[in-house]
């Protein structure tokens, strides 16, 4: 069991929400990142240090893969923690909302930059995870783009300011870091 639950176990649930059902399906999910990195990604590209460029994401892939088969056969798998028995189907489309919200802020933030996007989009992730009222979320926001920026700009770190042509008309570098 997790930390943070009160540790009530049940026998009595549906299938996928047993760890043998919740194992599968992280086992699958995993699978699927593995695969992407090794047919759509140059993971066999060897660095300077002689590592390759996706040793570690094909590693953490791969025991995560490892790590949710054994939930599935351990002898735990019939049981489901209380928290995950509460999933229901409100649940599943919020993270489905916050996957796709993610999206559409990584296709914008490479069309309009990140002055613009990410206040927009940590401003609809605070406001969907709960915290009330609108002007605490909007300055929460706010708060953790500029910390976010001034990191980028601390560590030299290339981001997409702004929009191509605002930035060219204005005679300022595309990114930060260039």
């Amino acid at each position: 069991m997790s930390e943070g639950t009160n540790g009530d176990v049940s026998n009595n649930t549906t299938w996928w929400k047993s760890n043998q059902g919740a194992g599968l399906l992280s086992a699958g999910f995993f699978t699927m990142i593995a695969l992407y990195l090794f047919l759509f990604t140059d993971y066999d590209r060897e660095l300077r240090d002689g590592f390759l460029l996706g040793f570690f994401p094909i590693m953490s892939a791969c025991m995560c893969v490892f790590i949710s088969l054994v939930m599935c056969f351990d002898s735990f798998r019939k049981q489901t923690e209380s928290n995950l028995a509460a999933l229901d189907l409100k649940f599943f489309f919020f993270v489905i909302g916050v996957i796709a919200w993610s999206g559409l802020f990584f296709w914008f933030l490479v069309k309009v930059g990140f002055v613009i996007t990410a206040p927009f989009y940590m401003l609809g992730l605070t406001y969907a995870m709960g915290l009330r009222p609108l002007k605490t979320a909007f300055l929460t926001s706010l708060g953790i783009c500029v910390a976010v920026f001034t990191v980028f700009a601390v560590i030299n770190a290339p981001m997409p300011l702004g929009p191509e042509w605002v930035m060219e008309a204005l005679g300022l570098p595309l990114d930060w870091g260039t």
